[in-house]
């Protein structure tokens, strides 16, 4: 049993790489912010966005997920293809809460450190990984990590990097 918990993880790992890949075959754009920027505004507007994606994620609506995106990004990587990755709903938010925010004045970036309980949903995963997998307890399925999420200001408003959600979702699926 546990080597094929092994392998599961070993296969979300690959395909996690896939994505990590396809930014790097595609390269990724050089963060910087724009925009006006008034840090009491920016902390402000940091509370709301992250408050979105937490209701976003605890929806799993990626589809409006993918506005939220870093534009820069979102150049790289369009909607049909950030749902293929994402939209599978491979992973379930049971928690995902804000534990610290960190502001950077100068580069206009922002992290957000979160508490995510997130749990595997073997059903949903792709039919070739799915084979000849024992499901463990639905306890085993469940992961409690914390995780930072990276933010860009954009034009009066706070992005998130998809490449760290690409990074986290690595680090989720070592865990199983």
């Amino acid at each position: 049993m546990k080597e094929k918990k092994k392998k599961l993880a070993l296969n979300l790992v690959g395909l996690s790489l896939l994505g990590l890949l396809a930014f790097g075959i595609f390269g990724l754009p050089e963060i910087r912010a724009e925009g006006n920027w008034n840090l009491e505004e920016a902390e402000s507007s940091l509370a709301s966005s992250f408050e979105k994606l937490r209701d976003l994620k605890m929806r799993s609506d990626w589809d409006t997920m993918y506005d939220m995106v870093d534009p820069k990004q979102r150049e790289l990587v369009d909607k049909i293809n950030f749902l293929a990755f994402y939209g599978k709903n491979v992973l379930t938010m049971r928690e995902f809460e804000l534990v610290g925010a960190e502001i950077n004045e100068e580069e206009r970036t922002a992290t957000t450190l979160v508490k995510q309980v997130a749990e595997l949903n073997v059903a949903r995963l792709p039919v070739k990984f799915r084979q000849g997998f024992q499901a463990p307890s639905q306890e085993e399925l469940t992961r409690e990590i914390e995780i930072p999420v990276e933010w860009v200001w954009r034009n009066g408003s706070w992005f998130f990097l998809m490449e760290q959600q690409v990074l986290r979702n690595l680090e989720v699926a070592k865990g199983f």
